[in-house]
Parts: C-alpha cells; sequence; structure tokens
C-alpha cells in the first residue's frame, strides 16, 4: 500500500477594507487604522504538488476548528503531517476515530507535559496512552463524539534529533507496521511544501491582487487561483515524465519557462483546458512547452520481476467532497501519481524500505 502525503496549515489573506468585506471576513485594527484578511486552509499534497482541499474563511476562524473540520476529507490512504500548532487530544483521536482512520504524523509541542515525561525517559521511541482535559472533552462532545475523563487513546512518540534541537513527533504510524524511527526526521520534513506553496500562491500567482470587491469576487479569485496553481503543476509535472526519459536534457524545467507557462495560464485558460486534441489531452498545453519536451504518460508492460515500485491510479482514491469548491479542484487531477510505499521486495533497501517514488507510469 502507499500513501499519499497531505501537509496541512493555514494562513492569513489580506483584503481590501471595504465595509461589505470587513463585515464577511473581519480583521484587526488599532487605535490608527483596521486591516481586513481572511483565513485560509490548505491540504497540499507534497508529493504531487497539488493542493487538494482549500478554503477561505472568517479570520476569526481558527485554523484547529478547519483542521478538526475536515478531516474526514482525508483521503483514507495518506498520511496528513502538521506543526505542532495542531498537537491537541482532539485532533490525535479524530483521527483515530474516523470510521476509516487517518494516519497523521504531528510535531508535539515542548511544552506539553507528557512530552517532557517522554523526553526525560532517553528512550527514542514510546507508545503512550493520553487523557483528554475538560476541553477536550467539550470539544470531541460538539463533534459527536461521546467522550469523558476515562476517555483514553494510544499514540506513539519518536524522538527526531537535529543539529541545534530536539523535536518530538505524535503519530499512529506503528512500529510493528514498518514504520521505523529513523524515517519520521524526514517524514516530517516533508510538510515545508506546504509553506512553499502557500508562498508560491501569493506570490508568484498574486493570489490577494482581487478582481472584485465583494465577497464573491474575493471567494471566486480565490478558489480559482488554487486551480490555476493546480494546473500549472499538472502541467510542469507532465513535461517532467519526457524530460526523465531523456538523459540529455535538463531535469527540470527553467524557472523562466515556468513563470512563462504560468502567465500563458493566467492569460487564456480556456485555450489550454477546453481545447482537445485526441482523448483527454489538452491541445494547448503542448505548446506551452519547447518542441520534444512534453508527452502524456501511458501504462507500459512490465515484467512481473520488476522490482520498480508501482504507480496507484489516481482515480483509485477516495473523490467523495461536499464542498462545491473541492469539486473543482478534484478535476485537477494526474493520470498518475507519486506516492509513499513499502515495496514487497524490503530487502533491496535494508533498513530503509520506505521510500518516495518518483518513477513515472
Amino acid at each position: 500500500m502507499g500513501y499519499r502525503l497531505i501537509a496541512v496549515d493555514g494562513s492569513n489573506l489580506a483584503l481590501v477594507n471595504t465595509p461589505s468585506l470587513q463585515a464577511h471576513f473581519g480583521g484587526q485594527s488599532n487605535q490608527n487604522s483596521s486591516f481586513v484578511q481572511a483565513k485560509t486552509f490548505y491540504h497540499y499534497d507534497v508529493l504531487n504538488d497539488l493542493v487538494t482541499h482549500a478554503c477561505i474563511a472568517p479570520y476569526r476562524t481558527s485554523e484547529l476548528t478547519l483542521a478538526s473540520h475536515w478531516i474526514e476529507e482525508l483521503p483514507v490512504d495518506s498520511i496528513a503531517i502538521y506543526d505542532r500548532y495542531y498537537s491537541t487530544f482532539k485532533m490525535f483521536a479524530l483521527h483515530s476515530w474516523q470510521e476509516s482512520e487517518r494516519k497523521f504524523v504531528i510535531r508535539a509541542k515542548d511544552s506539553l507535559e507528557f512530552v517532557k515525561r517522554f523526553l526525560k525517559t532517553g528512550k527514542v521511541s514510546q507508545v503512550i496512552e493520553l487523557a483528554p482535559t475538560q476541553a477536550s472533552i467539550s470539544g470531541l462532545r460538539q463533534s459527536g463524539f461521546a467522550t469523558d475523563s476515562s476517555t483514553r487513546i494510544r499514540i506513539r512518540l519518536v524522538r527526531v534529533e537535529l543539529q541545534s534541537t530536539t523535536e518530538v513527533i505524535a503519530t499512529n504510524l506503528w512500529q510493528e507496521e514498518g514504520f521505523e524511527n529513523d524515517m519520521f526526521g524526514d517524514l516530517y520534513f516533508r510538510r515545508w511544501g506546504v509553506e512553499t506553496n502557500i508562498s508560491k500562491l501569493k506570490n508568484t500567482m498574486q493570489m490577494e491582487s482581487f478582481s472584485g470587491l465583494t465577497v464573491e469576487s474575493v471567494e471566486q479569485d480565490f478558489y480559482a487561483t488554487v486551480m490555476m496553481s493546480n494546473l500549472h503543476s499538472i502541467l510542469i509535472r507532465d513535461a517532467q515524465v519526457q524530460l526523465d526519459r531523456d538523459t540529455s536534457t535538463k531535469k527540470v524545467p527553467p524557472k523562466g519557462q515556468r513563470e512563462q507557462i504560468l502567465r500563458k495560464i493566467k492569460g487564456k485558460p480556456d485555450s489550454h483546458l477546453f481545447q482537445k486534441q485526441g482523448k483527454g489531452n489538452p491541445q494547448g498545453a503542448h505548446g506551452l512547452f519547447p518542441q520534444g519536451h512534453i508527452a502524456h504518460p501511458k501504462r507500459e508492460d512490465r515484467s512481473q520481476g520488476s522490482l520498480r515500485p508501482r504507480i496507484k491510479s489516481a482515480s483509485t482514491g477516495p473523490t467523495q467532497t461536499t464542498n462545491r469548491h473541492d469539486k473543482i479542484l478534484n478535476l485537477m487531477t494526474l493520470p498518475y501519481r507519486v506516492e509513499w510505499r513499502k515495496d514487497i521486495f524490503s530487502g533491496r533497501w535494508g533498513h530503509q524500505p520506505w521510500q518516495w517514488v518518483t518513477s513515472h507510469g
């Protein structure tokens, strides 16, 4: 089984200070001025460079509220990665108590008592039971889970030693399932991809440059920008398939070319999305790249003896959504995907059987 790595995070979005936007989204103020802002929230597939879920909400909406609300939208075959802001009993429980358990990797806060006790033991890994706080009991009851002071959840703590600090990871990835201690440092580091993508949305995609001053315009531009960013990622990945097969070319399209592609997509997206050449191939996409630098992937016959890890079809994953904007985002999917998987020939990699598979169908 392979896993999608979904980094989760939120960010603030600066809006124009108008009465209608102030009334809907809110913001901050001081003695001299006021600022209108919105809260944005993302599930980001770090291996495929795609936003799988996004939403925009009033500024005072807690990121923890958004995170807990959207846990059920995480694919069943995913590992959700969070920073330490999300290390709460409620978050641990909501992942574990879903009808189909969701796997998580969360950096635990150093100030938590169970983290302090764990660090004092000197152990690299330990499975513990946690009791809820009164706030957790109240929050879980609001989410529909019967909880009291006798409720317990089981999590695993893993020590990750860095050059200047020690991090503690809380997770429900168990060692008996093949998740060794030494893989969590690299796994948690992958979370940084969502930070990079938020920067791309704000700076490269200019998300805060809105086309209108109404609530509807802001929401429309937000989801359109996310969709355009996904389209950009898909076209770059599509070209990479051919580049990977051609050792005489550079492995990654030059930065200037990436920006040129982005300008063309934003300028006339309809010419690349809705004109077709053959079954399922956008006609305009090929014109965005130099001749010979793009090819649509196809499944090739493989011998049974091949040790190359497989790519799971993106169409096999869960597609249920309750948000109309998510249905738009789900259109921007690859005919293949990169996933984190354990090959059945695990001895090939010795003590590191888990690999980030980057080969293409």
